[in-house]
């Protein structure tokens, strides 16, 4: 599978697993945030916005949270979500940045809350 196909497969699947398991009403997706990069999921539960950034996997091999976001892709995110909440009028709008993981080999997702704090 390309990984372009995969991404897309686990976005969908994460989105599901978003709506289904954990209550989220989702808001948005793929949100483009100009020169600061993408969103993949913008949810909301109670008065929270839930960033939910995506990552799928085609193999069964362990990688471990850091090795699927480093600090400079958690410094990216966190400059596209101040676009998002800027260019949508949201400045005191209580937020979260949570990591999704699909893995394409044993079907399994993983779900870490809170992974960037300001």
């Amino acid at each position: 599978m390309l990984n372009k196909q995969l991404g897309s497969k686990g976005e969908e699947i994460i989105t599901k697993y978003c709506k289904d398991s954990l209550g989220f009403e989702i808001i948005d997706r793929n949100y483009k945030c100009g020169k600061f990069g993408e969103l993949d999921i913008i949810a909301k539960k109670d008065d929270l916005l839930i960033f939910v950034e995506v990552k799928a996997r085609s193999s069964s091999s362990f990688m471990n949270i850091y090795e699927q976001v480093d600090k400079r892709k958690i410094k990216a995110l966190a400059r596209a979500i101040k676009y998002y909440i800027m260019k949508n009028n949201l400045k005191n709008a209580p937020f979260r940045l949570d990591l999704a993981t699909y893995n394409e080999a044993t079907k399994k997702i993983k779900y870490y809350k809170n992974i960037y704090t300001e």
